[in-house]
């Protein structure tokens, strides 16, 4: 059991327990090679729900946020998901982008530079066409691998924001409409966040 474990070094926080033959007892804590996956964590909804937007104002996206503590101020943090949703209106004008925050520190965003009445997104929705505006077209927005670097050990928190340009509903995890139809899904959204040793 684990009080017999013979060990021939004490343990040092983000290390790994590893065999080493020759050492005593065979094993040894040692730090992970650089590009192995520390910790996954995540979270995922399919509540429905909607979200009053003003215009170009971004929001969180509810239900599509996750927290992870680095265990290395050095660590890369690996972010993807997906959004289900629809918005009242045309769907190119969706975008969304990912709200960081560091306890205890700053808030920040990953997205484009804005300039101007040019607005910053890391993503733009592709739920169908590109002037779709169908009531029953909801879709899927994948947040593509983006590799962030929060350098800090404090808990940051990631989070899906979206916008609209013009004042709109964003409908979540349905279609607008959400008619009782077989055209009419619903769906689920998430985030999965994996530490990632620099």
């Amino acid at each position: 059991d684990e009080d017999n474990l013979k060990v021939s070094n004490s343990p040092t926080n983000g290390h790994v327990l590893t065999a080493q033959s020759g050492n005593t007892g065979g094993l040894t804590w040692a730090a992970p090679n650089s590009g192995e996956i520390l910790k996954v964590v995540g979270s995922s909804t399919n509540t429905l729900g909607s979200i009053s937007l003003s215009s170009n104002t971004y929001a969180d996206v509810t239900g599509v946020s996750a927290s992870l503590t680095p265990a290395s101020a050095s660590s890369k943090v690996l972010i993807s998901g997906s959004i289900f949703g629809d918005p009242d209106g045309y769907d190119y004008r969706c975008r969304f982008r990912i709200k960081v925050a560091i306890t205890g520190g700053a808030t920040t965003y990953i997205q484009g530079v804005g300039s101007g009445n040019r607005q910053p997104a890391l993503v733009v929705a592709n739920f169908g066409g590109g002037s779709e505006t169908s009531s029953e077209t909801a879709h899927a927005t994948s947040i593509p691998n983006f590799l962030h670097s929060p350098n800090t050990t404090s808990e940051v928190t990631y989070t899906v924001q979206v916008s609209y340009n013009g004042a709109t509903t964003f409908y979540i995890n349905r279609c607008e409409g959400d008619t009782d139809i077989a055209d009419s899904v619903r769906g689920i959204s998430w985030i999965t966040l994996m530490e990632v040793k620099s």
